[in-house]
C-alpha cells in the first residue's frame, strides 16, 4: 500500500511538472500572432459650425473721444483757491470750475482764448465770440448789435456772475478816459465815464468742445503761471482702446463685432471701429465703439467671436479629415460602422481646421457629424 501512495505522488509532480513546462513553451506561430499589431481602429472627429479664425479676447480701457489740457493763460496767475465739484462731471458754457486768488474761472464756448480785457463800449471779434457763449450758456443778451458791448451784454455778464454767488469786476477809475483838451476860451469837454462790468480775461476761458466732462482738475493751492494745467476735459462719444502686438492681429478686420463684459459680468455689445499704429512701431492701437454705458478710465474684456469679419458661420473640419484626390476634396462619414465619402469644398483653412461646403450627397454633413481623420 505504501508503495502505491509513493507511486501516485511521483505521478502528480511528474504531471505538474509538465504543464509547467507546457505553458512556458511557444511555438514560432504563437509567437508571430502575438507580433502582430492590434487591428486598427478609424479615429473620427465631430464636425463644427462656427466661424473659421478663433474668437480673440483682449482688455481695453474706456475713454473719451477727445482730451483737451486747460493750461491758465498768461493773465492768470495766483494761487489756486477754491474748486467747484466737477471733478468727473460734465461742464457747460457758463459754468464756474474754480477759484485762483478768490476769484471765480468761468468757462465760456469759444473758438479762440481772450486777449485783452473788454470794457463796456467796446467792440471786436472777441465781443462777438463772448456774446455767442453767454447766449449758449442761456443768458440773453438782449439788442446788442453782435460785436459791441452794449447794456444787454453787460447784464448778461453781471447775471452769469450773480447765479455763481459771486460779483463781476467793474471798470477801475483810474481807466476812466482822460478829459480831452480844449483851446483857450473854449468850454471844457468832459470825456464820458464808462462804468460797468469788465468782461477779465482772467475769470472767462474760452473753451471749444463745450459741453466737457472733467478729467482732472489742480489741486488747492497749486501755484498758478502761465503754463499750469488747470483741468483737462474730455468729450465726444466714449470709446474702448486696447493696445496688442501687431504680430497678434491675425485676421482681426474693422468692423469686427464683439462683446465687452465688466467686471460684473454685465456685457454690451462692441465694434471694431479702427486699428492704428502705435507709436512703438510693433504695437496696434484697436478702438471700439459700444453702445453700452461704460465708466471712463475703466478696464474691460472685449471677446471678438469672428475677428476676420466673415459673412457667416461655416462647417469646420480637421484638416487631416478632408482627403483631396483627382482635384476634388472629400470627407469620410461614419455611417453605422462604415465610412461613406462626401464630396465637400474647402473655403478656406487656418491652424489645422479647414472650413468646408457639402456637395451632393445621400449623407448631410452638419454640426457634430463623425468624420474619419488621417
Amino acid at each position: 500500500m505504501k508503495k502505491l501512495v509513493a507511486v501516485l505522488a511521483i505521478l502528480v509532480v511528474l504531471g505538474l511538472g509538465g504543464w509547467l513546462v507546457a505553458s512556458k513553451v511557444v511555438s514560432p506561430a504563437q509567437v508571430a500572432a502575438r507580433a502582430e499589431p492590434p487591428p486598427p481602429v478609424p479615429v473620427t472627429a465631430p464636425l463644427q459650425k462656427g466661424y473659421l479664425h478663433a474668437p480673440i479676447s483682449l482688455n481695453a480701457k474706456a475713454q473719451y473721444e477727445n482730451s483737451l489740457a486747460v493750461q491758465a493763460p498768461a493773465a492768470i496767475t495766483g494761487v489756486v483757491t477754491h474748486i467747484e465739484d466737477v471733478l468727473g462731471q460734465a461742464v457747460g458754457s457758463g459754468d464756474d470750475v474754480m477759484r485762483v486768488n478768490g476769484r471765480p474761472v468761468f468757462l465760456l464756448a469759444g473758438q479762440f482764448a481772450l486777449y485783452r480785457d473788454i470794457d463796456p463800449g467796446a467792440a471786436g471779434d472777441d465781443v462777438a465770440a463772448v456774446q455767442e457763449g453767454l447766449r449758449a450758456a442761456g443768458y440773453s443778451t438782449g439788442r446788442d448789435k453782435t460785436g459791441t458791448y452794449g447794456t444787454g451784454t453787460q447784464a448778461a455778464i453781471r447775471k452769469l456772475y450773480r447765479n455763481a454767488g459771486q460779483s463781476a469786476p467793474e471798470v477801475p477809475l483810474e481807466t476812466q478816459p482822460a478829459s480831452a483838451p480844449v483851446a483857450e476860451g473854449q468850454p471844457a469837454r468832459v470825456a464820458p465815464v464808462v462804468t460797468g462790468p469788465r468782461i477779465a480775461q482772467s475769470e472767462l476761458l474760452m473753451i471749444h468742445g463745450l459741453p466737457a466732462v472733467v478729467q482732472s482738475v489742480a489741486p488747492v493751492g497749486t501755484q498758478v503761471t502761465g503754463d499750469t494745467a488747470l483741468f483737462t476735459l474730455s468729450g465726444g462719444s466714449m470709446t474702448l482702446s486696447a493696445t496688442v502686438p501687431t504680430s497678434s492681429l491675425g485676421a482681426l478686420a474693422v468692423g469686427a463685432q464683439g462683446t465687452l463684459t465688466d467686471s460684473s459680468g454685465q456685457s454690451a455689445a462692441a465694434q471694431l471701429t479702427s486699428i492704428a499704429a502705435a507709436a512703438s512701431g510693433t504695437d496696434s492701437i484697436l478702438t471700439f465703439t459700444t453702445p453700452g454705458q461704460v465708466q471712463a478710465g475703466t478696464d474691460y474684456v472685449i471677446t471678438v467671436e469672428n475677428p476676420a469679419n466673415e459673412d457667416g458661420q461655416t462647417l469646420l473640419a480637421p484638416m487631416a479629415a478632408v482627403v483631396s484626390r483627382g482635384g476634388g476634396s472629400y470627407v469620410y462619414v461614419n455611417n453605422g460602422g462604415t465610412f461613406v465619402e462626401v464630396p465637400v469644398t474647402v473655403v478656406g483653412s487656418v491652424g489645422g481646421v479647414a472650413g468646408i461646403e457639402p456637395g451632393e450627397s445621400a449623407v448631410p454633413l452638419e454640426a457634430g457629424t463623425e468624420v474619419k481623420v488621417g
